[in-house]
């Protein structure tokens, strides 16, 4: 096997970058020459939730874990609860504004006299999508994706004193979050980890004397019912606006005590309880009514398919499907790590100036644990934060934006060697070719299928409802890319044959129909926004 050993610093990283992709496309593997964690590790509970909790994921969900000693909290979200789309009436229509098309020649003629800021008054009013008004939703009917709630975990502790030995880490060599600590002669250590074979989340929690426990589950989201059934808790709920239904699970195993009261779970006397914790909605990505998914049967059937399997067993098997992934790909830059120091600090010496090799290892491996964690065969695609998002209004809806941060998202799939956490963008690709081309139709009266820059589960692939950031058809064009990378990596002739081409296809026809020719012969876009950048032209690039 080749090693590959590096020394740089990250005013360096190009270079960097271009070493790992030739060494990565000649080799089967980068060796790895010493034997030192990969991990982010700290001395203290997190306190906020984007830069100090930390991730875990099996793929359809994604779990934030704060490490609190008193107080846990895990926060969670599963891919496909949104707001917004069908369900919140006949209003929605997938963005599209009829007709738009016949003022898409005026548009040009208004470019092609040089009349630029009147060329983009016009596109701006006539060829906008549509988002209608909700309350309550700075992105309308258009949606967002929403938190699923926090789970909340009170621990008692008996022993009354200083707590020592804290440690929280994330695990990135076997995708594992633990908090341990010692109070008095006790000492307590929770494990985290998402399972993608068997679907679920799981936490552990353990102690070296009899502990007593509280669990509490909170929610934006309103609630159908919460009840506890010998050792399973349910909560059924739906989203306001659109009525999207959802159930979430826990199954508790333990050797303590459980009762259920005021909608809260207590264990007492228990040295170890664990968690298995499912979750799904009623969404189908199927056009047009992205409805219609039994949730409930498939979290039972989730829960029974683990019902014989001891915490042992789940934990082997999500390990050995982990590091088959995570595995492929070793890098060491340096001999002598800081490892020992919190990863918070280091963060701060680096921003400082100081140097720190492993720090931007733990960086690289970290991006793959992310989508590792994020994005497996079956799955939704990543989306802005991935799987993680704490809020019912995130930041630009928590969406699918192809103008290039979803095209960023998977630009290390191949080139780090995980092709298979390719494969829920291709799907998700596919599902937008029929909506895409009643988009390409009615806005530009062309053939193929569009996207453009803000994209939702629900089939929203018009124009956005301003420019120049709304106006970008080319999201299936630069999407395709993606296809053929793929099927360059793999040599998978039968996935260019059956799912690459015939996207590729239609998201070449709208081009072939929508470009035109310039004075001075040449094919251009028109009318064209450079994405984000604005000033409306012909042949942006």
């Amino acid at each position: 096997m080749e090693i590959l050993k590096i020394k740089t610093n990250m005013k360096y990283i190009i270079k960097l970058v271009f070493i790992l992709i030739v060494t990565l496309t000649s080799c089967k593997r980068i060796e790895v020459v010493k034997d030192t964690p990969v991990q982010l590790w700290y001395d203290q509970p997190a306190k906020d939730w984007k830069s100090e909790a930390l991730p875990i994921g099996n793929g359809y969900m994604g779990a934030m874990f704060f490490g609190g000693v008193e107080k846990e909290q895990i926060q969670f979200t599963e891919e496909t609860l949104w707001s917004g789309g069908p369900g919140t009436g006949e209003a929605y229509n997938f963005g599209i504004n009829e007709g738009a098309w016949k003022y898409l020649p005026a548009v040009r003629k208004l470019l092609d006299q040089g009349k630029m800021e009147e060329a983009h008054a016009l596109a701006n009013r006539e060829l906008t999508g549509v988002k209608n008004e909700i309350s309550g939703c700075q992105y309308g009917d258009y949606g967002a994706q929403q938190t699923m709630g926090d789970l909340f975990i009170t621990t008692i502790h008996e022993n009354k004193g200083e707590v020592s030995n804290y440690r929280r880490t994330l695990d990135i060599e076997k995708a594992e979050g633990k908090v341990s600590y010692t109070i008095g002669d006790t000492n307590y250590l929770r494990t985290y980890f998402g399972s993608y074979p068997d679907n679920v989340m799981i936490y552990r929690l353990e102690s070296t004397a009899p502990t007593t426990y509280k669990f509490s589950y909170q929610t934006p989201h309103k609630k159908e019912t919460e009840f506890l059934n010998a050792d399973l808790y349910s909560f059924r709920g739906r989203v306001a606006d659109n009525n999207m239904q959802f159930e979430t699970c826990i199954k508790f195993d333990t050797d303590g005590k459980l009762t259920f009261k005021e909608n809260k779970i207590e264990i007492k006397e228990a040295t170890y309880v664990t968690m298995y914790h499912v979750a799904s909605t009623d969404y189908i990505n199927k056009y047009p009514e992205y409805k219609g998914n039994n949730y409930k049967a498939d979290n039972k059937k989730t829960l029974q398919n683990i019902d014989a399997k001891s915490y042992e067993e789940l934990l082997v098997t999500h390990r050995e499907d982990y590091k088959k992934l995570y595995d492929r790909v070793r890098l060491d830059l340096v001999e002598n790590t800081r490892d020992s120091i919190p990863t918070d600090i280091r963060l701060s010496d680096y921003a400082s100036g100081v140097e720190d090799l492993g720090l931007e290892e733990i960086y690289f491996q970290y991006s793959r644990y992310l989508l590792i964690s994020a994005s497996r065969p079956g799955t939704m695609p990543l989306n802005l934060q991935g799987k993680w998002n704490n809020k019912i209004d995130p930041a630009w809806a928590c969406d699918y934006h192809v103008n290039i941060n979803q095209q960023m998202l998977y630009w290390s799939a191949e080139v780090t060697n995980l092709s298979e956490c390719h494969e829920p963008l291709f799907d998700y690709m596919e599902s937008l070719v029929e909506p895409g081309k009643k988009s390409a139709k009615e806005f530009f009266n062309t053939r193929g299928w569009i996207v453009s820059t803000m994209n939702n589960p629900f089939g929203y692939t018009s124009l956005n409802w301003k420019f120049p950031w709304g106006f970008f058809p080319g999201g299936a064009g630069w999407l395709s890319q993606h296809l053929w990378e793929h099927y360059e990596f793999t040599k998978d002739e039968v996935f260019l044959r059956e799912t690459a081409y015939p996207i590729m296809k239609e998201a070449s026809l709208f081009w072939i129909d929508y470009l035109i020719e310039d004075e001075k012969g040449y094919l251009v876009s028109s009318p064209s926004y450079s994405p984000e950048h604005g000033g409306i032209s012909r042949g942006a690039s």
